[in-house]
């Protein structure tokens, strides 16, 4: 796991001629160094000697950028001249420590330095955690810091005993460097969990604030999620009304033919049942079919009769009368017949053929 590392050291610098300030003071050293994570607990992490002082890792010293504090920033030639101060030159062991040649050169930097208690170097740089734990010197640890890469050198406050790093890989995991007698306390904050499950300290005035605004989102989301429902139903309702009025003039036509064949219906029904002396006045078409075969039979039981029943026997009644009425006319006109043919039949019959249909 590649994870970045902020070690503190003092400044004992002095001032040259054109006021830059300089020094050779010890920015790194070998051994366990305990790191406090964002969740409370110690971490110690081994910086052997092969990893601290191997070549390659020395010459990452060389010319990389001095900041006032950490950036929350890796520094790179894009950044470099809004974040550097000064710089560093060559890096070299001493004992068990690395020392390396530094040089401020702004002057509101040297001042904060001389005035403003900004006395001590923090070191960034990057490392490979070989997670295997083990045990160094009589002493136990996590991990092992291999690969060592200096990105710049921080000038920090006094006052408290480690600075932050920040893990480049995952950037969720913030700890502390301390020195094991000056602990550093327990912060007093709170957990802030990203949606995507990156997990941050914070203090708790913004951890409720937070929480409200992800608690305000979610009753929103679920308000807009209620809206966009009601448009669709709105939406819906406003589709079928459409094909509902742009159906109003065939529906229009079809009620006034209806409404035509109707009147034009009732008009030849009550025109059949005026030749049967029938008033039709106030009765339904089948009360006045009723009533129009009762004329003929007035026995007739209609009662539960099917209404094509019912027409059926108001057909026959009007047809036979018309017959009849016919046949009437010829005789009126023509006199006897002497030809042997049948006679229509009387309106007698007519009656008895009712009756027979009726009971069949």
């Amino acid at each position: 796991m590649e994870a970045t590392r902020y070690d503190r050291c003092a400044i004992k610098a002095t001032r040259t001629d054109e006021g830059y300030l300089v020094d050779t003071p010890i920015v790194g050293r070998t051994g366990i160094q305990l790191y406090k994570n964002a969740d409370g607990t110690v971490r110690r992490e081994l910086r052997p000697p092969e990893e601290v002082f191997n070549a390659d890792s020395l010459a990452t010293y060389a010319g990389k950028p001095i900041t006032d504090e950490h950036p929350n920033v890796p520094v790179t030639a894009k950044n470099a001249k809004r974040l550097g101060v000064g710089v560093m030159s060559s890096a070299k062991q001493d004992a068990h420590n690395v020392v390396a040649q530094i040089i401020v050169h702004d002057d509101e930097m040297i001042d904060k330095v001389m005035n403003g208690g900004k006395r001590e170097l923090s070191l960034g740089y990057r490392v490979d955690l070989d997670e295997t734990p083990g045990e160094w010197n009589g002493q136990k640890y996590d991990a092992i810091q291999r690969n060592i890469r200096i990105n710049h050198l921080a000038i920090v406050p006094r006052g408290r005993a480690g600075n932050a790093r920040l893990n480049l890989d995952r950037l969720d995991a913030v700890s502390f460097n301390y020195d094991e007698e000056e602990a550093m306390p327990d912060d007093k904050l709170g957990r802030i969990r990203l949606d995507g499950g990156l997990d941050y300290p914070a203090a708790p005035e913004v951890v409720v604030a937070v929480e409200k605004l992800r608690a305000d989102n979610t009753l929103k989301a679920d308000h807009i999620s209620e809206l966009e429902k009601q448009v669709d139903t709105l939406a819906a309702e406003r589709d079928t009304l459409k094909s509902q009025v742009a159906g109003i003039p065939k529906l229009k036509a079809d009620a006034k033919d209806a409404a035509r064949a109707e009147l034009v219906a009732r008009a030849a029904l009550e025109k059949a049942a005026s030749e049967f002396k029938v008033d039709c006045a106030g009765k339904t078409d089948r009360e006045v079919r009723e009533a129009v075969i009762k004329t003929v039979r007035a026995d007739a039981d209609l009662t539960g009769k099917s209404e094509d029943y019912v027409g059926a026997a108001f057909d026959l009644v009007v047809s036979m009368k018309q017959d009849v009425a016919m046949a009437a006319q010829r005789q009126a006109g023509a006199g006897a017949r002497k030809d042997g043919e049948k006679d229509v039949p009387s309106y007698q019959s007519f009656m008895n053929q009712l009756g027979t249909r009726e009971k069949k």
